[in-house]
């Protein structure tokens, strides 16, 4: 737990430095690599969210709002901070 936690916390702050190399391994280490909000922290450093568009649409099939959070986590560093230059 305490493995992912900080390797959770790391990604974060790789994708915020706009760090691809090391986000990608602390992403690796989470409890939940393919975890949809993962994907859009990457889309900040790598750009192109919309092409994430039909995954979202799409949905994890499930009634849980637990998707909807992960996706409004995951897109709002964009929002707030923009992809990573160039």
């Amino acid at each position: 737990f305490e493995r992912a936690s900080f390797a959770h916390v790391l990604a974060e702050q790789m994708m915020r430095d706009c760090k691809l190399d090391e986000f990608d391994r602390a992403r690796d280490r989470t409890a939940a690599p393919e975890s949809i909000r993962y994907e859009l922290w990457r889309t900040r450093i790598t750009g192109g969210a919309g092409t994430l568009a039909p995954k979202i649409r799409q949905g994890d099939g499930s009634d849980d709002t637990t998707f909807v959070r992960h996706v409004l986590e995951g897109y709002g560093p964009v929002l707030r901070q923009g992809y990573c230059p160039g």
